[in-house]
């Protein structure tokens, strides 16, 4: 041990005085000693003094240069006296070689002590040269034991420096993925792809000698709050090297969930749970899943020795760092479980405890291992990382998952499926270092909160909870008690949420367009016995008329054929797809990519992702439509009122309004109504935008956005009294939103029937996921224009039911790509029910009230003109934005955009700000050619948009109208509130408003 120590002393760096602050006297410290502080290499001593300020001093032999040292503890190593006594031992054995010769070699080999035979006979017992190194070691080691370990302050130093590079936590590189060597590995988005052979997997980057992508390298890396991650052999095999996500099994009709009670019941059978239901307990059959990314700090102890490859827990690679590796035989096989029911992802790691010490050096020492040493406990620490993926607990889509909103209602920026309430199924709860995680539970485990940076009506979180919670692109894990730190999780309360996105999920039940959507499966014999399966249409097949009977999978006498499967390929959809398999987008497919980069934002990054969205390459996300036909009685003009009325139409001075008792069916601001008059044979479709004040509780859907439907086009009309009368027959159809999103390419269903032949069917009474489309509104001569834009067709892709048939039809229809049209032959339109199912792609834009500044320079002064019906020419966004289908197919000079130049735009404070109606938004002439196919155009101003330092891309867009003459437009972008209609120069009523991309395109710098 050290003969001296200080508690506390200050060195300034650059000089040799060291100031003794806690009083001990160096009486014992010679010259030739060495003084020791922690983390720094000892420096000889020359003296001790006190100075003028009365305190003991220690002057070194040279200047100290390895920094500042306040109030810090300090050792004297003694060499000294231990050399001294060495020295006048070897100076008297050479007077008596022959005597000493076998100690002086004892003395530079051997360690413990030696005996020098003096002049005068006598001897003189020293320590060896071996023994003086051994307990010096041993005092260095005692004060700073592993030089070789990263010490806490340092690693601390180096995630403030990754830090300082990066504008949030996110993605620093996508990895690589593979289209070469199977087609049923998809591209979904950089390094992310689909594995359609293996059941409920995706995979995440590669590194096997066939990896494609722009990535810079195979596998992807992620900086969570300054820790770098790379991210391979994860839940797969080592050879390919990657991620592999793994999903719970889909729902088989047998759970219910209580969105009031937050209640979620496994029930025996379908058959009970469907008999459980209520208004609010329903059966989960259209299910989404979440799939995130958890880090924690954890302490190496004896009860918790392992370390794992990159910090992975759920590595199975076989090595670290060179270091063989061994499946973990510690923690239970639940801490590495992916989902509840994951009873076969493991971790492989190294025990620290049985490890050497040469091989606790070279894994300490590599840097992607992320462990440190803690000077203050003794203990090594790793940051660590798993996946986790958790089921929908209920029907829809997970209700907060943005990290940065702090939300307005419920318990504020939790990271939950529909609140956090007892019993606490809906909230995702933290696991860090337990054994299990804890979501799903009946006690409150504690929950994630997010950064709130984008707050509303609430202080951002880290004003509430501390600087912890200003950490950008994750959610940190708060107690119970709304405590910032939750201990038991992880050391010190370091514990993180990342969302990496959702996954749209199939059901195992019979796949029916109106009773179950989101089904997949086949019937079997209507005899019950046959082992064939049919499609519900087919005359074999049993008949279905409950959602309940779609779940009667099974043995005999089961209804159901429930092997819509990977391994036994037994599809009832349009678009063939199996429960299990986990798609690159649509139904049962990748839906929301949250996986946004660490990176900051710059203008060529925002070029490419602005140019992504012109050619439709951008995914973009749609709630799918489901629409329900309804009768609908004319109540007359003024404020005539009838609250009985489930369903009412009536005159308001220039326009109608329609209202839909919430009771029957729940509506929202932009979902859609479509009035047919067939005594008229007209047909106008809305939008809902308020409350009306007809009756109790009714919706409205005013004329102001409405336009009547002529041939596939949009013809805006004012409304007159002399549109309708009492004895009309006239009906709706309600298209809302189902709350399932779906991402990328989908399956569109139109319904083509007059609205009374759909009341009466049994297979559609009761709504579909789809739209609707009136024979009256569309063309006839086996041709009809589909409601959203046409980017694949099936073999067969059109089902009819004749006039008096109780037998489906599924036969071929000619697709026209252009107009966006299908033709047949075989019966004609309108004399009975068709169902035309296709692929079409997801909006790319939402609706937003006013895009009112520019964060960025970026995009002032170009207009652009969108009219080309190509996809790469921008025609998704065309119809995005102003819902027209684009039907131009002449690509000429300008390939279907084409770039024009503002003259004058007002300026506000500090930023662009769009200009009111005094002051006008002017650009060049258009100067489009003359539109095929009766098209329309959209010309459009993109804008940068930043929020809460997330970057998105925003639009003010006007439709454009040519009357067969000219395109009768202003020169004048017009920008006010919300989608409104205006009249252009020739006298025809057009679309304006505004929009922003669905997700954002990244981060900024960030600031804090």
């Amino acid at each position: 041990m050290a003969e001296y120590s200080a508690s506390q002393i200050t060195i300034a760096n650059g000089k040799k005085s060291v100031v003794i602050e806690s009083g001990e006297s160096p009486e014992n410290v010679r010259q030739g000693d060495f003084l020791f502080v922690t983390g720094s290499d000892p420096v000889a001593i020359k003296r001790t003094y006190i100075n003028d300020n009365d305190k003991h001093v220690i002057e070194l032999t040279k200047d100290w240069g390895q920094g500042n040292k306040n109030n810090q503890p300090a050792i004297v190593l003694p060499s000294t006296a231990e050399y001294k006594a060495v020295a006048d031992a070897l100076k008297n054995a050479n007077l008596l070689v022959n005597d000493n010769f076998a100690a002086m070699q004892d003395w530079q080999t051997k360690t413990g002590t030696v005996n020098f035979v003096n002049i005068d006979g006598t001897t003189t017992t020293v320590k060896t040269l071996k023994q003086i190194e051994s307990e010096a070691q041993a005092q260095l080691d005692a004060y700073h034991p592993y030089p070789w370990a990263m010490r806490k302050g340092q690693y601390i130093a180096n995630q403030l420096a990754t830090r300082s590079i990066f504008s949030a936590s996110g993605v620093i590189t996508y990895g690589k993925g593979n289209l070469l060597s199977s087609p049923t590995e998809e591209l979904i988005s950089e390094g992310l792809y689909t594995m359609e052979t293996t059941p409920n997997t995706l995979g995440w980057g590669r590194n096997f000698g066939d990896e494609v992508g722009n990535s810079d390298s195979a596998n992807p890396e992620i900086n969570i709050i300054g820790n770098r991650f790379k991210l391979r052999s994860i839940g797969s095999e080592s050879a390919v090297e990657r991620v592999c996500f793994k999903f719970p099994e889909a729902e088989a009709g047998v759970r219910t969930y209580d969105s009031t009670s937050k209640v979620s019941v496994t029930h025996a059978t379908a058959e009970i749970a469907f008999a459980s239901e209520t208004d609010t307990n329903k059966v989960v059959t259209d299910r989404e899943d979440l799939i995130t990314c958890e880090v924690f700090l954890r302490k190496i102890t004896n009860d918790d020795p392992f370390v794992y490859p990159d910090g992975a827990i759920q590595s199975v690679a076989t090595n670290m760092s060179g270091v063989g590796t061994t499946q973990d035989n510690v923690r239970p096989q639940s801490y590495f479980a992916m989902h509840k029911g994951d009873n076969l992802t493991c971790g492989r790691g190294v025990n620290w405890d049985e490890a050497s010490l040469s091989t606790k050096r070279i894994l300490a020492s590599d840097p992607d291992n992320k462990i440190w040493f803690n000077d203050a406990d003794g203990y090594f620490y790793q940051w660590c990382l798993r996946f986790l993926i958790f089921a929908g607990v209920g029907n829809g889509s997970w209700k907060s998952i943005n990290s940065e909103v702090y939300h307005s209602g419920g318990v504020s920026g939790a990271l939950a499926f529909d609140g956090v309430v007892a019993p606490y199924t809906s909230q995702i709860m933290p696991q860090g270092i337990k054994n299990e995680n804890p979501t799903g539970g009946q006690s409150n485990g504690g929950f994630y909160q997010s950064n709130g940076s984008q707050a509303t009506n609430f202080s951002p979180s880290y004003k509430v909870l501390g600087e912890r919670h200003a950490h950008k692109g994750v959610y940190i894990a708060t107690s119970s008690g709304w405590n910032s730190v939750q201990d038991n999780v992880a050391e010190d309360g370091q514990c993180y949420m990342f969302v990496i996105g959702t996954v749209n999920r199939l059901n195992q039940g019979l796949y029916h367009p109106s009773l179950n959507p989101m089904g997949s499966g086949k019937s079997r014999h209507n005899n019950g016995v046959s082992g064939a399966a049919f499609n519900w249409y087919e005359v074999d097949s049993y008949t279905f008329t409950t959602r309940s009977g779609c779940f009667e999978i099974g043995g005999h006498p089961s209804r159901v054929w429930g092997y819509a499967k990977i391994d036994t390929k037994q599809s009832g959809r349009p678009d063939g797809r199996y429960f299990d398999c986990i798609y690159s987008s649509g139904a049962g497919g990748f839906c929301r990519d949250m996986r946004y980069s660490a990176k900051p934002i710059g203008k060529s990054e925002i070029e490419k992702k602005l140019a992504s969205i012109f050619s439709g390459q951008y995914r973009g996300v749609e709630n799918l439509p489901q629409t329900f036909i309804k009768t609908a009685p004319w109540l007359g003009g003024g404020s005539s009122s009838d609250a009985s009325r489930q369903y009412a139409i009536f005159q308001e001075t220039d326009s109608i309004a329609v209202y839909v008792d919430p009771s029957e069916l729940s509506l929202s601001a932009g979902d859609h109504i479509t009035v047919i008059d067939k005594t008229l044979g007209r047909v106008f479709k809305g939008t809902v935008n308020s409350q009306g004040t007809q009756g109790s509780g009714f919706t409205s859907c005013s004329s102001s956005s409405s336009r009547e439907v002529v041939n596939g086009n949009s013809e805006y009309l004012e409304f007159s009294s002399n549109l309708y009368g009492t004895g009309n027959d006239v009906y709706i159809a309600v298209t809302r939103k189902s709350g399932i999103n779906v991402s990328g390419e989908y399956l569109g269903v139109d319904v083509l029937a007059e609205p009374d032949e759909i009341l009466l069917s049994d297979d559609l009474k009761n709504g579909w996921y789809g739209e609707y489309i009136c024979p009256s509104s569309t063309e006839q001569n086996n041709q009809v224009f589909l409601s959203k834009p046409l980017v694949k067709s099936y073999e067969k892709p059109r089902l009819y039911l004749e006039n008096s048939s109780v037998n489906w039809t599924l036969v071929s229809a000619a697709p026209d790509f252009v107009n966006s049209k299908m033709f047949s032959a075989v019966v004609a339109q309108g004399t009975g029910i068709e169902i035309y199912s296709y692929t079409t792609q997801a909006k790319l834009t939402k609706e937003i009230t006013k895009s009112n500044s520019y964060a960025l320079n970026f995009g002032v002064g170009v207009i652009k003109l969108l009219i080309n019906n190509l996809k790469e020419n921008g025609s998704i966004l065309h119809f995005s934005l102003s819902g027209n289908i684009a039907k131009d197919n002449q690509l000429g000079a300008y390939g279907g955009v084409k770039d024009i130049s503002l003259r004058s735009l007002s300026w506000g404070h500090g930023s662009l700000r769009f200009a009111e109606s005094s002051l006008p938004i002017t650009h060049e002439d258009i100067n489009l050619q003359f539109p095929s196919n009766n098209s329309r155009a959209t010309k459009l101003l993109p804008q940068v948009f930043v929020e809460a330092g997330q970057v998105f891309i925003n639009f003010t867009f006007n439709e454009l109208i040519h009357n067969g003459d000219s395109w009768g437009d202003s020169g004048h972008l017009v920008a006010g509130t919300g989608n409104s209609l205006s009249v252009n120069d020739n006298g025809d009523l057009f679309l304006s408003g505004h929009a922003q991309v669905i997700e954002p395109l990244g981060w900024i710098k960030n600031d804090k």
